[in-house]
């Protein structure tokens, strides 16, 4: 009978107005195939026979419960594109939740030469990570939250301590980056392609990461001997330093350059000032590609 109304339209279908809805939009074409598990009911039904404090412990962790499961794959003009979604409900704030909490910024792609190999963007925002590991030691009896909040700050505060800074001055640190990280490989063309590797951490406080760098320098030096130079860019200042080596196939140059709100790291400082300079011409950059 409920089939039967939906046909005459007295009932919307269950992919108009559903996560499995939500799930087919992902896909760029109609599924080839596809598998929906609509696990809503069958886990509530569980939910009287469960600890009354489960509820608030899934939500400091951020893993309620199970909403259903998808999986579809199509094939479109740009290639084959498949989509799994785990539809698992919990606070987005919980601890498993925190650390890839917000979508991807794609941005950097922009800066990314039409010859990269390999892209990878995500958010990993450590910060709060920490805060929802503090939510949920709290949420501990008085006696288990006392002693691990003893004991794991004896254990940090010594390492800490050799490396000569305090757990305020590593959260300070923490919470001076961002909450996106992104990579990228190319391959430029030429006689022996060398790869050329970029990272992007997303900078939310320049003047507390800028001394970080300066002391990395000085242990570089002190430690292996290189000399750190300079190179201007437009605005931005590159930091680079040239490493030989007779087991190296070819000669890298360790480099990065920090803005307010990023700090780019690369192997190769031809690389990182073309990638400074590509920001400006994004109609032919990684991004602008068919198949990006």
């Amino acid at each position: 009978r409920d089939m039967g109304e939906v046909l005459q339209g007295k009932h919307p279908k269950l992919a108009a107005d559903s996560g499995l809805g939500a799930d087919l939009r992902r896909l760029p074409a109609p599924a080839l195939a596809s598998m929906f598990a609509n696990t809503r009911s069958l886990c509530s039904m569980f939910d009287a026979h469960l600890p009354y404090e489960t509820a608030e412990f899934a939500q400091a962790l951020g893993l309620g419960r199970l909403d259903s499961l998808y999986f579809g794959t199509t094939a479109s003009a740009q290639g084959g594109s498949d989509v799994m979604h785990i539809g698992l409900e919990g606070s987005a704030d919980g601890l498993f939740k925190a650390i890839t909490g917000k979508p991807a910024d794609l941005e950097f792609a922009k800066m990314c030469s039409k010859n990269t190999v390999l892209f990878a963007s995500g958010c990993l925002d450590v910060p709060a990570v920490i805060d929802a590991f503090d939510h949920f030691l709290g949420m501990l009896p008085a006696g288990a939250r006392t002693e691990a909040r003893r004991e794991m700050g004896r254990e940090f505060g010594r390492e800490l301590r050799h490396l000569g800074t305090t757990p305020q001055e590593v959260d300070a640190l923490l919470r001076a980056f961002g909450n996106q990280v992104s990579l990228a490989i190319g391959l430029e063309k030429g006689a022996f392609p060398k790869p050329e590797l970029l990272v992007r951490l997303a900078v939310r406080d320049r003047a507390h990461i800028a001394p970080l760098l300066a002391k990395l320098e000085a242990m570089v030096t002190n430690e292996a001997g290189f000399e750190w130079k300079s190179r201007q860019v437009g605005d931005a200042e590159v930091r680079f330093c040239n490493v030989e080596s007779d087991d190296m196939p070819f000669k890298i140059s360790p480099c990065y350059v920090l803005t307010d709100k990023a700090l780019v790291i690369g192997s190769d400082t031809a690389g990182l000032v073309r990638a400074l300079r590509q920001a400006d011409k994004a109609d032919d950059s990684f991004a602008a590609q068919p198949d990006f």
